[in-house]
Order: C-alpha cells, then sequence, then structure tokens
C-alpha cells in the first residue's frame, strides 16, 4: 500500500506498507521510505520524546505456540541466520531474539506460568509486550498512572 503525507512546510513524505496476510502471517508491518532520509529528518530535526517520556521501542516480544515454526517463518522473512534460542527467566519463556539497529523483536513460546502464558491465554499469539527507552522513568510512570494505564 503506497501512503503519503504533507508536512507543515507542504513538503510530501511517501513511503510503501505492507502487511503479511494469510495463515501463518507474523504480526509485523513492513515500511519502505521512498523520501530520502534527510527530507525525512529535517521534518523533525530533533529526537522527541512522546509526552509519556518514551523515546524509543527498546523491544517486542510476539507470542506463539511452537518456537521453532516460529523461527523458521521469522527468519525467512527477516533474513540472517536464526537466532540461538534463550531462557526467558522474566516471561517463562523459550525465546529467539532478532537483533535490529535499535530494537529487537523477541518471539516467544511459554514454558510455565507468566506474561507469554498469561497473553496466550487472553489473547492468543502475537505481540503482547513492549520496552520501551524513557529519557525520565519516574515521569513515564507517573504519566501512565494519571492517564489510568498502570
Amino acid at each position: 500500500m503506497c501512503s503519503s503525507d504533507l508536512t507543515p512546510s507542504g513538503q510530501r513524505i511517501e513511503w510503501l506498507a505492507a502487511v503479511p496476510l494469510g495463515e501463518g502471517a507474523l504480526p509485523l508491518l513492513f515500511v519502505q521510505h521512498l523520501t530520502d532520509l534527510d527530507t525525512r529528518r529535517a521534518q523533525a530535526p530533533r529526537r522527541a520524546p512522546h509526552r509519556n517520556g518514551v523515546l524509543d521501542i527498546e523491544r517486542i516480544y510476539v507470542a506463539g505456540t511452537n518456537l521453532a515454526q516460529m523461527v523458521d517463518a521469522y527468519s525467512g522473512v527477516l533474513g540472517g541466520p536464526p537466532p540461538t534460542p534463550q531462557d526467558g527467566i522474566i516471561i517463562k519463556a523459550n525465546m529467539a531474539r532478532y537483533a535490529f539497529a535499535q530494537s529487537d523483536v523477541v518471539a516467544a513460546e511459554a514454558y510455565g506460568p507468566g506474561p507469554t502464558q498469561d497473553a496466550m491465554e487472553s489473547r492468543g499469539a502475537g505481540p503482547f509486550q513492549a520496552i520501551h527507552r524513557s529519557e525520565d522513568v519516574t515521569a513515564s510512570a507517573r504519566w501512565l498512572q494519571e492517564h489510568g494505564r498502570s
């Protein structure tokens, strides 16, 4: 899908977006920028945090029922060698982490009671947790509490 937007200065910014569909589709959104990086950066010359203090997404966790199948699918789409499975002791899951420039996508299969299993039982397979970078964790927590999100 081709999309575009006009900046406040009247500059047109364009991109292509694709979402995999069908059985076994991954919960990912792919974006290909058609406008050069310098033009895009000129629209936001400095890194601007959200009002809740969040700067970036550090990691996104995606729950599934079969880590080996998830690794095959993600590796086929994301390229590169499959990551070595790891023990996610906090999320109580076997996991495989795909590292990108500043963010990671983590495929996770629950091995016991915990966040991953809770997500699978309440929502099914798909993204269930994100870790964000913040300039002030206390301010971010306060914002979330004030907005009924904690």
